[in-house]
């Protein structure tokens, strides 16, 4: 997936959501020749290296593919002493249909005297379900963090996953597997078949109405490495999803 990004003097960095300072090259924008546009090229074989998220729709095999970009602005403002700094978010989303292969089958020969009812329609009404968006936080001392968190080990924190506003009602979420990685070498299973492995380091995920989960959490590192990556796969179910964890 190719984003191309609009840039100007005043733009001062463009990277994904709490990815800023992420040693991958692949995960950071390149500037284009022209050096009007920061372009990044996101592997979408490899959704777990930038840290994007992909939604299957198992009915119908679409893939959706998204993330989100932050592009800090900085302005000379008159009257001022110092520049004034602007941060937006810029939500990337691609969509995939994959082809299926389909079976005719012939019909039944209809009995004897078989006569087909006139029915008439008035209207025709089609709806479709929105495409859920999910969100993930952490919360530190209750309070949601942003952008990069820096904690030493053991230290309490809080995951949550969630459905966006619009999806809530229509959808319910399980976590069914996740793994932390060092982003090199090193990977632990953490929740298998939504169960927690070690619920001494990573709870379970409780939920109240199945749309937003929370699990608690101790902060962990791995020896050889400042960052830990966290990958997981989420089911999201019509209503509620079988195999909740309540309060």
């Amino acid at each position: 997936m190719r984003v191309e990004i609009p840039i100007s003097a005043t733009t001062k960095r463009v990277y994904l959501d709490r990815l800023r300072d992420y040693p991958d090259p692949a995960c950071r924008p390149h500037t284009d020749p022209t050096g009007t546009l920061a372009v990044l090229e996101l592997d979408l074989r490899d959704v777990y290296r930038c840290a994007v998220t992909r939604v299957v729709n198992k009915q119908t095999g679409k893939q959706i593919y998204y993330q989100t970009l932050v592009i800090e602005n900085e302005e000379n403002a008159e009257g001022l002493p110092t520049p004034k700094e602007t941060r937006e978010t810029l939500h990337v989303k691609c969509s995939m249909l994959s082809l299926r292969n389909h079976t005719i089958m012939r019909r039944d020969v209809l009995p004897e005297n078989f006569t087909e009812l006139d029915l008439e329609f008035q209207s025709n009404l089609t709806k479709h379900a929105p495409e859920p968006i999910l969100g993930v936080g952490v919360r530190q001392a209750g309070k949601l963090v942003t952008g990069e968190l820096n904690v030493s080990p053991g230290t309490p924190l809080q995951m949550e996953i969630f459905l966006d506003k619009t999806s809530a009602p229509i959808y319910g979420l399980l976590v069914t597997h996740m793994q932390v990685t060092d982003t090199n070498l090193q990977e632990e299973t953490i929740i298998y078949n939504g169960c927690s492995v070690d619920p001494y380091l990573f709870e379970n995920f409780n939920t109240v109405d199945g749309d937003f989960l929370a699990a608690k959490f101790r902060a962990f590192k791995f020896p050889e490495s400042t960052y830990v990556q966290f990958k997981g796969t989420v089911n999201v179910c019509l209503d509620k999803c079988k195999g909740h964890f309540w309060p």
